[in-house]
Order: structure tokens, then sequence, then C-alpha cells
């Protein structure tokens, strides 16, 4: 083997070794935090008619609850079309709770958020959750706790 070939083998092996040891932990830490594996899917919803939708998904840290808004009717409460509520699925029961109630027909609740164990949820809605009178297309962002049910608003207002 020449000079010039050494060198580069010699400056190769910090890289491969790394390279090697980072499979390695990414296998530990995997092993560790026992994440899900790619490749199964679970269909969530099902839109109760042809014009609804659902979207922005948000996952537990432990993954048994999945929050996200949508226009669909999951449990026959008379949801208006094109009314975004919040919603959480509990993946171990397969159940729905409906999490906002619009105060009226043309408010919506958009883009939930989950803390790790799934037991509060971070939004942003116009709805009049609080009955303090707060206008249409103000939107503001609200808490919602499950172990009370209760809506906070993140930023203390005034209304006129």
């Amino acid at each position: 083997m020449n000079a010039e070939r050494q060198q580069i083998l010699w400056r190769a092996s910090p890289l491969v070794l790394s390279l090697v040891l980072a499979a390695a932990l990414l296998v530990v830490v995997r092993s560790a935090l026992a994440l899900p594996r790619l490749g199964s899917l679970a269909r969530v919803t099902t839109a109760s008619d042809a014009n609804r939708d659902s979207r922005g998904p948000s996952l537990s840290g432990d993954g048994t609850v999945v929050a996200f808004h949508s226009d669909s009717d999951f449990l026959n409460e008379g949801i208006a079309d094109g009314q975004r509520e919040i919603w959480l699925y509990d993946t171990t029961t397969l159940t729905f709770t409906r999490v906002t109630s619009a105060s009226h027909a043309n408010r919506d609740s958009w883009v939930p958020s989950l803390n790790g164990d799934g037991t509060v949820v971070a939004f942003d809605s116009d709805s009049d959750l609080l009955n303090e009178g707060i206008a249409n297309e103000q939107w503001e962002i609200w808490l919602w706790e499950e172990s009370e049910g209760t809506y906070l608003p993140l930023v203390l207002r005034e209304y006129q």
C-alpha cells in the first residue's frame, strides 16, 4: 500500500467509526424510548359526509391521544358543515372527545397542540368559549385541561 493511500484511509477511519457509533446509538436510543416502527398506519377519522374534513393532527408523547380540528360530526351532535371544532381521539379506547363547542355556526377552532401525556390542549379559536363578548374573527389562544374540562385564555384582555 502506498503512502498516499494510507493517508486517505487514516483520515477516513474516524469518519467511518463515527458513523458506526452513531448508528449503534440510534438503535440503543430507539429501543430505550420504545419508539414506534415506521410503516404502520391507522385511520383515526372518517368524514361524516363528503364535504367535511379533519386536519392539523397532534400526537401525545406516549402516542395514546391524537388532537385535531374537524368539521365532521363524529358524535352526531349537529355540527354545521364548515364549523371547525377541536377533537381528541383516544387510541386505546378508540373514542372521540369534543373539546370545543363553537359559540356560533361561523366560529372555528384550529391547530391543536398536545402536551406530553395528552391531558392539555393548546389551540386557537374565534369562538366565545367563556361568553366574554369575543367578536367574530377575533382569534385567541386557549388551553383546555382534560381533568377540569375548563378553558383558559393565554392572554388576559379587556373587551369593550
